[in-house]
Protein backbone atom coordinates (compact mmCIF):
# COMPACT_ATOMS: atom_id res chain seq x y z
CA UNK A 1 0.00 0.00 0.00
CA UNK A 2 1.34 3.45 -0.82
CA UNK A 3 2.42 5.76 2.02
CA UNK A 4 -0.36 8.23 1.19
CA UNK A 5 -3.01 5.47 1.38
CA UNK A 6 -1.58 4.25 4.69
CA UNK A 7 -1.65 7.79 6.06
CA UNK A 8 -5.26 8.24 4.93
CA UNK A 9 -6.22 4.91 6.55
CA UNK A 10 -4.63 5.71 9.92
CA UNK A 11 -6.09 9.23 9.89
CA UNK A 12 -9.58 7.80 9.34
CA UNK A 13 -9.61 5.45 12.35
CA UNK A 14 -10.01 6.12 16.08
CA UNK A 15 -8.55 2.87 17.42
CA UNK A 16 -6.40 0.28 15.61
CA UNK A 17 -7.30 -3.35 16.32
CA UNK A 18 -4.64 -5.81 15.19
CA UNK A 19 -6.55 -8.58 13.38
CA UNK A 20 -4.01 -11.39 13.76
CA UNK A 21 -5.23 -14.66 15.25
CA UNK A 22 -1.80 -16.27 15.62
CA UNK A 23 1.46 -15.32 17.28
CA UNK A 24 3.93 -13.47 15.09
CA UNK A 25 7.15 -11.51 15.26
CA UNK A 26 7.56 -7.77 15.33
CA UNK A 27 4.32 -6.32 13.97
CA UNK A 28 4.80 -3.38 11.63
CA UNK A 29 1.10 -2.47 11.55
CA UNK A 30 1.02 -1.92 15.31
CA UNK A 31 4.07 0.33 15.11
CA UNK A 32 2.56 2.27 12.20
CA UNK A 33 -0.67 2.84 14.13
CA UNK A 34 1.27 3.96 17.21
CA UNK A 35 3.38 6.33 15.17
CA UNK A 36 0.22 7.82 13.67
CA UNK A 37 -1.04 8.58 17.17
CA UNK A 38 -3.76 5.94 17.39
CA UNK A 39 -4.46 3.71 20.39
CA UNK A 40 -3.70 0.08 19.51
CA UNK A 41 -5.33 -3.16 20.53
CA UNK A 42 -3.93 -6.64 20.03
CA UNK A 43 -4.53 -10.21 21.11
CA UNK A 44 -2.62 -11.21 24.21
CA UNK A 45 0.13 -13.14 22.43
CA UNK A 46 3.54 -13.33 24.06
CA UNK A 47 5.24 -12.15 20.86
CA UNK A 48 3.14 -8.97 20.76
CA UNK A 49 3.07 -8.34 24.50
CA UNK A 50 6.82 -8.73 24.75
CA UNK A 51 7.78 -6.63 21.76
CA UNK A 52 5.16 -3.96 21.06
CA UNK A 53 2.34 -3.73 23.62
CA UNK A 54 4.57 -4.18 26.64
CA UNK A 55 2.60 -4.92 29.83
CA UNK A 56 -0.29 -2.77 28.50
CA UNK A 57 1.94 0.33 28.63
CA UNK A 58 1.77 1.04 24.92
CA UNK A 59 -1.68 -0.28 24.05
CA UNK A 60 -4.48 -2.59 25.08
CA UNK A 61 -4.44 -6.38 25.10
CA UNK A 62 -7.39 -8.77 24.92
CA UNK A 63 -8.06 -12.51 24.94
CA UNK A 64 -9.47 -14.11 21.75
CA UNK A 65 -13.13 -13.78 22.72
CA UNK A 66 -15.87 -11.17 22.23
CA UNK A 67 -16.21 -10.18 25.89
CA UNK A 68 -12.50 -9.46 26.25
CA UNK A 69 -12.47 -7.57 22.93
CA UNK A 70 -15.37 -5.34 24.02
CA UNK A 71 -13.77 -4.64 27.41
CA UNK A 72 -10.48 -3.69 25.78
CA UNK A 73 -12.25 -1.54 23.19
CA UNK A 74 -14.14 0.37 25.89
CA UNK A 75 -10.88 0.93 27.75
CA UNK A 76 -9.08 2.02 24.57
CA UNK A 77 -11.79 4.57 23.79
CA UNK A 78 -11.84 5.81 27.40
CA UNK A 79 -8.09 5.87 28.03
CA UNK A 80 -6.63 6.04 24.53
CA UNK A 81 -4.72 9.23 25.26
CA UNK A 82 -3.07 7.56 28.27
CA UNK A 83 -1.53 4.88 26.10
CA UNK A 84 -0.47 7.46 23.51
CA UNK A 85 1.20 9.59 26.18
CA UNK A 86 3.00 6.53 27.53
CA UNK A 87 4.01 5.58 24.02
CA UNK A 88 5.45 8.93 23.05
CA UNK A 89 7.20 9.34 26.40
CA UNK A 90 8.60 5.83 26.81
CA UNK A 91 8.76 4.09 23.44
CA UNK A 92 12.20 5.21 22.29
CA UNK A 93 13.65 4.99 25.78
CA UNK A 94 12.37 1.42 26.15
CA UNK A 95 13.72 0.19 22.82
CA UNK A 96 17.06 1.96 23.22
CA UNK A 97 17.41 0.36 26.67
CA UNK A 98 16.55 -3.10 25.30
CA UNK A 99 18.97 -2.64 22.39
CA UNK A 100 21.78 -1.66 24.73
CA UNK A 101 21.22 -4.84 26.74
CA UNK A 102 21.83 -7.04 23.69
Amino acid sequence: MSPSKLQAFYNAIDVFVNPTLRPQGLDLTLMEAMMSGKPVMALRFRSIKGSIVVEDEFGFMFAPNVVSLLEALELAVKEGSRSLNNFSRNFLQFFFFKTQQL
